[in-house]
C-alpha cells in the first residue's frame, strides 16, 4: 500500500483512459487518406468537423441518458444516502453499457478495415498524386516568378 506502488497503476490507467481520446483521431486521418485515394477529393476539414461534432453529440447524449437512467434508478438529488438501485444503475452504466457500445464500434470497424497494407498503399498513392501535381504545376510555370513567366511568354511570341 505504498505510494510508489500506485504510480505504475496510475500510469497504466492514464494510457487506458487516454486511448479513447487519441485513437479515433488517428483513425480519422486514415479514413481521410483512404477517401482521397478513392475519390481524388481532399475533404479533410469536413471529415474532422463531422468527427468532432459526432464526439460532442455522443457526449451530450451520454450525459442526458445517464441522467435519465439515474432518475429511473431512484437517484435523489442532494441526498448523501441513495437507494440501492442507484448503485446497480451506476454499475450497469460503467460496465455493461460501455462494453456493448465498444462491441458495436468494433462491428463498424470490422466493416471498414484499413489494414497496414492498405495504409501503405494509400501513402504511396498519395505521394504519387503529390508528385504528379507538383510536376503539373512546374510545367505550367506556377513555380516561376512573374518576370520569368513574362520572359517565357515573350520568347514564345
Amino acid at each position: 500500500r505504498s505510494v510508489a506502488a500506485c504510480y505504475p497503476v496510475v500510469i497504466l490507467l492514464g494510457f487506458i483512459g487516454a486511448s479513447p481520446v487519441f485513437i479515433p483521431w488517428t483513425m480519422v486521418t486514415d479514413v481521410v487518406d483512404d477517401y482521397r485515394v478513392k475519390t481524388g477529393k481532399q475533404l479533410d476539414t469536413i471529415f474532422f468537423s463531422l468527427s468532432l461534432f459526432a464526439f460532442r453529440l455522443a457526449a451530450a447524449v451520454a450525459l442526458g441518458l445517464t441522467a435519465i437512467a439515474l432518475k429511473i434508478g431512484g437517484y435523489i438529488t442532494g441526498y448523501c444516502v441513495q437507494p440501492e438501485a442507484v448503485g446497480s444503475t451506476l454499475r450497469l452504466l460503467m460496465s455493461v453499457v460501455p462494453t456493448c457500445l465498444t462491441l458495436i464500434g468494433i462491428l463498424f470497424l470490422w466493416r471498414y478495415p484499413i489494414t497496414t497494407e492498405r495504409q501503405q498503399r494509400n501513402k504511396a498513392a498519395l505521394e504519387e498524386m503529390k508528385k504528379a501535381k507538383t510536376q503539373e504545376e512546374f510545367t505550367n510555370d506556377k513555380f516561376l516568378p512573374n518576370d520569368t513567366k513574362q520572359q517565357n511568354e515573350q520568347l514564345l511570341q
